[in-house]
């Protein structure tokens, strides 16, 4: 079995299973442990770092927040393809993943803009619209939406942007790739 992640994710991992602090749970037994290699520039199948998986196909680039943390994008043999912001601050890094893609799952923390919000860490609807229209993506899902904020207010800022069809992640959401 093959386990994908962050640099940081064997260390926090063994430590969550762990029986005691000081005697982290080494699963290396049961998994290959491999960290994200990442691509840079505009997305490109034959030139990104790929991570199959059983069917798909992983891809990553560098998201910006207070901790590691990556941009993914899913390919079946298809060439269908979702990408997922995960949590991250402006970066051209999310237009250049999610170039082309089918489905772009990006998150609005910030609502409508980011006006007045912490940089380095969460984006907004005018972000994920600007990423989504460069990127020449064939859906938008926001997601990340806290409970206490506007959803619409997020799809009205990524509509300002973007001019496809915009849906707003809800529990139990199934989306069609392709």
């Amino acid at each position: 079995h093959q386990l994908f992640g962050p640099t940081i994710a064997h260390r926090h991992l063994s430590a969550a299973g762990a029986d005691a602090p000081e005697r982290p749970d080494d699963f290396t037994d049961t998994f290959d442990i491999n960290v994200y290699k990442v691509g840079e520039g505009l997305f490109d199948a034959t030139t990104y770092p790929a991570h199959p998986i059983g069917p798909f196909t992983l891809y990553a680039a560098t998201a910006v927040h207070p901790t590691e943390a990556y941009l993914l994008r899913v390919e079946d043999n298809a060439g269908n393809s979702l990408v997922y912001s995960g949590d991250t601050a402006w970066t051209d890094n999310l237009a250049h993943i999610a170039a082309g893609a089918d489905v772009f799952i990006c998150e609005a923390t910030w609502g409508e803009n980011a006006e007045g919000q912490p940089s380095g860490m969460h984006i907004s609807g005018e972000d994920a619209g600007r990423a989504a229209q460069a990127a020449g993506v064939g859906k938008l899902v926001l997601t990340h939406i806290p409970p206490w904020g506007d959803a619409d207010a997020a799809v009205r800022g990524a509509a300002r942007h973007y001019g496809g069809e915009i849906l707003v992640a809800r529990p139990g959401m199934r989306l069609t790739v392709g």
